[in-house]
């Protein structure tokens, strides 16, 4: 019997967006790899608003937030190949 190899990639495939009240900060962190040392990951950290994240982050995080209602968060939650909403103010977004 073989045993399957667990695969680890050097980029993160799912980072947490979370915008702080009154989008004065933005936090981008890739999720799943990041406690290996030494990986390689996209830009990553704190910005001053969406308006600074990746382009691709921007471009995900803006058609998850289409989907938040006043309640936080679409019927759905999930958008495949975007990204998930969490909250209001908490995303997940696929790279």
């Amino acid at each position: 019997m073989s045993w399957l190899k667990p695969v680890v990639t050097a980029e993160p495939t799912t980072y947490r967006v979370v915008i702080m009240p009154g989008a004065v900060k933005v936090e981008l962190v890739g999720v799943g790899s990041m406690s290996i040392p030494g990986t390689n990951r996209m830009e990553e950290g704190w910005f001053n608003s969406v308006d600074d994240l990746p382009q691709w982050a921007q471009e995900r995080l803006s058609m998850l937030m289409m989907c938040v209602t006043d309640k936080g968060r679409d019927k759905r939650n999930d958008v495949p190949g975007i990204g998930r909403i969490i909250s209001s103010d908490i995303f997940w977004i696929y790279a």
